[in-house]
Protein backbone atom coordinates (compact mmCIF):
# COMPACT_ATOMS: atom_id res chain seq x y z
CA UNK A 1 0.00 0.00 0.00
CA UNK A 2 0.92 3.56 -0.41
CA UNK A 3 -0.33 6.71 0.36
CA UNK A 4 -1.30 9.05 -2.67
CA UNK A 5 1.86 10.84 -3.23
CA UNK A 6 2.24 14.31 -2.95
CA UNK A 7 5.64 16.50 -2.19
CA UNK A 8 6.86 13.83 0.30
CA UNK A 9 7.78 11.32 -2.84
CA UNK A 10 10.26 9.47 0.28
CA UNK A 11 7.36 7.45 0.93
CA UNK A 12 6.48 6.19 -2.48
CA UNK A 13 10.10 5.89 -2.58
CA UNK A 14 10.63 3.97 -0.02
CA UNK A 15 7.83 1.70 -0.48
CA UNK A 16 8.73 0.72 -3.88
CA UNK A 17 12.07 0.17 -3.02
CA UNK A 18 11.65 -1.61 0.23
CA UNK A 19 9.57 -4.04 -2.26
CA UNK A 20 11.69 -4.92 -4.55
CA UNK A 21 11.98 -8.67 -2.90
CA UNK A 22 8.63 -9.00 -4.14
CA UNK A 23 8.44 -7.91 -7.53
CA UNK A 24 5.15 -9.59 -8.53
CA UNK A 25 3.45 -7.72 -5.90
CA UNK A 26 1.62 -4.47 -6.85
CA UNK A 27 2.08 -1.13 -4.88
CA UNK A 28 -1.61 0.07 -4.11
CA UNK A 29 -1.57 3.86 -4.36
CA UNK A 30 -4.40 4.45 -1.63
CA UNK A 31 -5.69 8.04 -1.07
CA UNK A 32 -7.01 7.65 2.07
CA UNK A 33 -3.53 7.39 3.25
CA UNK A 34 -2.45 10.62 2.21
CA UNK A 35 -0.55 12.62 5.09
CA UNK A 36 -3.03 14.22 7.64
CA UNK A 37 -1.71 18.15 7.92
CA UNK A 38 -2.87 21.27 6.01
CA UNK A 39 0.14 21.99 4.84
CA UNK A 40 1.34 22.57 1.19
CA UNK A 41 3.84 20.02 1.34
CA UNK A 42 0.71 17.54 2.37
CA UNK A 43 -0.77 17.58 -1.06
CA UNK A 44 -0.92 14.94 -3.59
CA UNK A 45 0.46 16.27 -7.10
CA UNK A 46 -0.45 12.43 -7.81
CA UNK A 47 -3.13 12.58 -10.86
CA UNK A 48 -6.34 10.13 -9.87
CA UNK A 49 -5.98 7.04 -11.05
CA UNK A 50 -1.79 7.37 -12.01
CA UNK A 51 1.00 5.69 -10.12
CA UNK A 52 3.28 8.48 -8.58
CA UNK A 53 6.73 9.50 -10.96
CA UNK A 54 9.63 8.32 -8.90
CA UNK A 55 12.68 10.14 -10.50
CA UNK A 56 15.11 8.94 -7.84
CA UNK A 57 14.32 5.38 -7.96
CA UNK A 58 15.33 2.47 -10.51
CA UNK A 59 13.04 2.09 -13.01
CA UNK A 60 12.60 -1.14 -12.65
CA UNK A 61 11.61 -0.65 -8.97
CA UNK A 62 8.58 1.88 -10.20
CA UNK A 63 7.28 1.07 -13.38
CA UNK A 64 3.39 2.17 -13.86
CA UNK A 65 3.13 -1.59 -14.21
CA UNK A 66 4.39 -1.59 -10.80
CA UNK A 67 1.72 0.16 -9.24
CA UNK A 68 -2.36 -0.53 -8.61
CA UNK A 69 -3.62 2.99 -9.26
CA UNK A 70 -7.01 2.43 -8.84
CA UNK A 71 -7.80 3.45 -5.51
CA UNK A 72 -5.82 6.56 -6.08
CA UNK A 73 -8.54 9.10 -6.24
CA UNK A 74 -6.58 12.20 -6.34
CA UNK A 75 -5.31 14.53 -3.39
CA UNK A 76 -7.18 14.47 -0.22
CA UNK A 77 -10.87 16.89 0.07
CA UNK A 78 -10.00 19.74 0.77
CA UNK A 79 -13.47 19.67 3.42
CA UNK A 80 -12.37 15.99 3.97
CA UNK A 81 -10.30 15.41 7.43
CA UNK A 82 -7.90 12.64 8.89
CA UNK A 83 -10.39 10.56 10.64
CA UNK A 84 -12.54 9.77 7.55
CA UNK A 85 -9.87 8.98 5.86
CA UNK A 86 -8.34 6.72 8.47
CA UNK A 87 -11.61 4.80 8.81
CA UNK A 88 -12.08 4.57 4.94
CA UNK A 89 -8.60 2.62 5.32
CA UNK A 90 -9.89 0.63 8.08
CA UNK A 91 -12.38 -0.80 6.17
CA UNK A 92 -10.64 -1.08 2.56
CA UNK A 93 -8.34 -3.11 5.13
CA UNK A 94 -11.22 -5.49 5.40
CA UNK A 95 -12.54 -5.74 2.35
CA UNK A 96 -9.14 -7.39 0.92
CA UNK A 97 -8.77 -10.83 1.00
CA UNK A 98 -5.02 -10.78 1.85
CA UNK A 99 -4.34 -12.00 5.68
CA UNK A 100 -1.50 -9.42 5.97
CA UNK A 101 -1.30 -6.14 4.26
CA UNK A 102 2.09 -3.60 4.81
CA UNK A 103 1.47 0.13 4.18
CA UNK A 104 4.09 2.89 3.29
CA UNK A 105 3.82 6.24 4.56
CA UNK A 106 4.27 9.04 6.98
CA UNK A 107 4.42 8.67 10.48
CA UNK A 108 2.11 11.52 11.69
CA UNK A 109 -1.24 9.63 9.66
CA UNK A 110 0.47 6.52 11.29
CA UNK A 111 0.75 8.48 14.97
CA UNK A 112 -2.84 9.53 14.66
CA UNK A 113 -4.10 6.18 13.58
CA UNK A 114 -2.62 4.83 17.00
CA UNK A 115 -4.29 7.64 18.81
CA UNK A 116 -7.60 6.82 17.38
CA UNK A 117 -8.14 3.05 16.89
CA UNK A 118 -6.08 2.12 20.36
CA UNK A 119 -7.82 1.31 23.34
CA UNK A 120 -8.26 4.29 25.82
CA UNK A 121 -6.15 2.72 28.43
CA UNK A 122 -3.68 1.34 26.29
CA UNK A 123 -0.10 3.31 24.83
CA UNK A 124 2.14 0.22 23.89
CA UNK A 125 5.53 2.08 23.09
CA UNK A 126 3.64 4.96 23.69
CA UNK A 127 2.07 5.25 20.27
CA UNK A 128 0.27 7.50 20.92
CA UNK A 129 2.70 9.90 21.81
CA UNK A 130 5.88 9.25 19.61
CA UNK A 131 5.96 8.69 16.34
CA UNK A 132 7.20 5.69 13.92
CA UNK A 133 11.11 6.53 13.08
CA UNK A 134 11.98 6.75 9.29
CA UNK A 135 12.23 3.52 7.80
CA UNK A 136 10.76 2.00 10.72
CA UNK A 137 8.92 -0.82 10.68
CA UNK A 138 5.48 -1.55 12.90
CA UNK A 139 3.37 -4.54 12.97
CA UNK A 140 -0.30 -4.60 14.46
CA UNK A 141 -3.46 -6.36 14.10
CA UNK A 142 -6.23 -4.44 13.42
CA UNK A 143 -9.89 -5.40 14.53
CA UNK A 144 -13.03 -4.82 13.24
CA UNK A 145 -16.31 -5.17 15.29
CA UNK A 146 -20.13 -4.05 15.38
CA UNK A 147 -21.79 -1.84 18.47
CA UNK A 148 -25.47 -2.07 18.42
CA UNK A 149 -28.19 -0.85 20.43
CA UNK A 150 -31.74 -0.08 20.39
CA UNK A 151 -31.62 2.06 17.60
CA UNK A 152 -28.76 1.32 15.25
CA UNK A 153 -25.57 -0.33 14.66
CA UNK A 154 -21.91 1.16 14.58
CA UNK A 155 -18.95 -0.40 12.97
CA UNK A 156 -15.88 0.04 15.29
CA UNK A 157 -12.32 -0.40 14.59
CA UNK A 158 -9.90 -1.41 17.31
CA UNK A 159 -6.03 -2.07 17.37
CA UNK A 160 -4.73 -4.90 19.63
CA UNK A 161 -2.41 -3.56 22.01
CA UNK A 162 -0.65 -6.54 22.86
CA UNK A 163 -0.38 -7.02 18.86
CA UNK A 164 2.07 -4.28 18.43
CA UNK A 165 5.70 -5.05 17.73
CA UNK A 166 8.57 -2.98 16.56
CA UNK A 167 10.29 -5.09 13.75
CA UNK A 168 13.10 -2.76 12.48
CA UNK A 169 13.75 0.47 14.57
CA UNK A 170 10.21 1.04 15.58
CA UNK A 171 9.17 4.16 17.10
CA UNK A 172 11.07 7.53 18.33
CA UNK A 173 12.24 7.63 21.43
CA UNK A 174 10.04 10.16 23.35
CA UNK A 175 11.34 13.34 24.96
CA UNK A 176 11.37 11.96 28.32
CA UNK A 177 13.28 8.64 26.80
CA UNK A 178 16.21 10.33 25.04
CA UNK A 179 16.43 12.50 28.38
CA UNK A 180 17.15 9.14 30.35
CA UNK A 181 19.43 8.16 27.89
CA UNK A 182 21.63 10.81 26.93
CA UNK A 183 21.87 11.32 31.18
CA UNK A 184 22.94 7.61 31.14
CA UNK A 185 25.26 7.92 28.34
CA UNK A 186 26.75 10.86 30.03
CA UNK A 187 27.32 9.00 33.58
CA UNK A 188 28.56 6.07 31.34
CA UNK A 189 31.04 8.18 29.67
CA UNK A 190 31.97 10.11 33.17
CA UNK A 191 32.72 6.15 34.83
CA UNK A 192 35.24 5.57 32.39
CA UNK A 193 36.91 8.88 32.33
Amino acid sequence: LQEGEGHGRAAASSSSSSSSQAASAKIVVLSSLQEISTNIDTLSLTPPLKAPVLPDVPGHLCSEDRFDSSFNTGNKLLRGNGLQRMQAFAEWVFQRDEDTIVVGGHSLYFRSFFREFLPNEANPFEARDVKIANGGVVALTLERGTIEDDVLAAIQYRIDPDSITEVHIGFELSKKAKKALKNNNAKEKNKHA
